[in-house]
């Protein structure tokens, strides 16, 4: 695409405002982080022991049993019989293991739990709460090595073999003293750092000075960068309470404290630099990369059109495409519910048009686009419905579409309130 100097300077003046710089500020900034004030806090033993009764739960780690187990579920529809024949059937595995043969062995061929069976009814460690209640009670009253009866359950006939057992345990307070004292001196810096800010905010903002107020406190001055609303500040990053405070100020001014998570800041404005527009020479590799896309897009799409018209004229696509250079691709079969086409993507006018095309009509009336690419389509194969199949799945087509009803009636309602106020295509590209 060739763009002469006169094409230029009208594109721009046409989108110039697409180049506006917007407007930026600089600032300097103290940050207030617990990590300043966690080594200075002091923890006593007596706070620490206080903590640790208070909190005796957190060091309680719970009874925990593994185990395996064997589900013989129940036929309902042989009513009582079949829960009968379930029982019958679980005390018979049950003799077996008694008689001595493999646990896992006999899950994998007869446990009718196809999560675990594949894994000889591996369960893994569970804690009480985490089973039904049947399970959960004779899981828990048994030693490792030994195999309940059969228990019944919701789900049928159980037979559990607890691995292993591991008995609750709370931890002393030697054990968890270090980590207490680090959570408390972090409790303490929290409130340390929340007071010293808004002690910190008021002073400067009285003096107006926060690099004094630094200098006196032995603090770093942080800067920022010119930056714009939406873009990060310094090291602290885009976070949107800071940028709005930044912007209210005037050159010089202070921020009131702003609390970030745990941590706090105060800003200074330093500068200001306006919303302005480039001249053309500072952008003009941007504009014209710009217009060379889209004059490129706009030749494509004339291009796509010619070839449209001389398919739907009579002239073959496969000799076309020689003509053209161009490769002829397929996209597969896809359905009203894809949300993928083949080869070409998500593209929603052609996932509706293409269902009204038919073999003597193969053509859609016009170029598809998707991006920077364009598409000429043609009809290839159409597969129908098989015979049955709606029957099959009218419940499942039901539940699919009912959401999607609901949604374009609340969208038509909307609407309203304003104004007033399983067929499969196959694709020849």
């Amino acid at each position: 695409v060739e763009i002469s100097p006169e094409e230029l300077d009208s594109y721009y003046e046409k989108t110039k405002e697409n180049y506006r710089t917007p407007e930026r500020v600089k600032v300097k900034y103290l940050a207030f982080t617990p990590e300043q004030y966690k080594e200075k806090e002091e923890v006593t033993p007596e706070e620490v022991e206080q903590f640790y009764r208070l909190n005796m739960e957190r060091y309680t780690q719970e009874k925990q049993v593994s185990a395996r187990h064997i589900l013989i579920t129940v036929d309902k529809e042989k009513g009582s019989s079949g829960e009968e024949i379930a029982r019958q059937k679980a005390e018979d595995i049950k003799k077996r293991i008694d008689q001595g043969e493999d646990f896992a062995k006999l899950a994998q061929e007869f446990s009718q739990d196809a999560g675990t069976a594949p894994k000889g009814g591996a369960l893994g460690s569970f804690k009480k709460g985490q089973m039904v209640k049947p399970f959960e009670e004779a899981a828990f009253s048994l030693k490792p090595g030994e195999v309940s009866p059969p228990v019944q359950s919701q789900f049928g006939f159980h037979i559990i073999k607890v691995e292993s057992v591991v008995e609750e345990k709370t931890q002393s307070l030697e054990e968890v003293k270090t980590t207490i004292e680090e959570e408390l001196k972090e409790e303490k810096a929290s409130e340390t750092v929340r007071r010293e800010a808004r002690r910190a905010g008021s002073l400067i903002y009285r003096s107006g000075n926060l690099v004094e107020y630094a200098n006196q406190q032995e603090l770093k001055v942080e800067e920022a960068g010119f930056f714009a609303q939406g873009e990060p500040i310094g090291r602290i990053g885009i976070n949107k309470d800071c940028t709005e405070a930044v912007f209210e100020l005037k050159p010089d001014e202070i921020s009131p404290v702003v609390s970030v998570g745990k941590n706090y800041y105060v800003f200074q404005l330093t500068e200001r630099e306006q919303s302005s527009l480039p001249a053309l020479e500072t952008v003009k590799d941007r504009v014209t990369k710009n217009l060379k896309r889209e004059k490129a897009n706009e030749k494509a799409l004339q291009e796509a059109d010619r070839l449209l018209k001389e398919i739907t004229s009579g002239v073959p696509v496969d000799q076309l495409a020689e003509k053209e250079k161009l490769t002829v691709e397929e996209t597969g079969f896809f359905t009203r519910n894809s949300n993928f086409i083949g080869k070409i993507g998500a593209l929603s006018d052609l996932l509706k048009d293409a269902f009204s095309l038919t073999p003597q009509n193969p053509y859609p009336s016009k170029v598809y686009s998707r991006g920077d690419n364009y598409f000429v389509v043609k009809l290839k194969e159409r597969e129908e419905v098989e015979e049955g199949t709606f029957d099959a799945d009218k419940d499942k087509i039901r539940a699919r579409l009912l959401p999607q009803k609901k949604e374009e009636r609340a969208r038509l309602w909307l609407e309203e309130l304003k104004a007033g106020s399983q067929t499969k295509i196959f694709l020849n590209l």
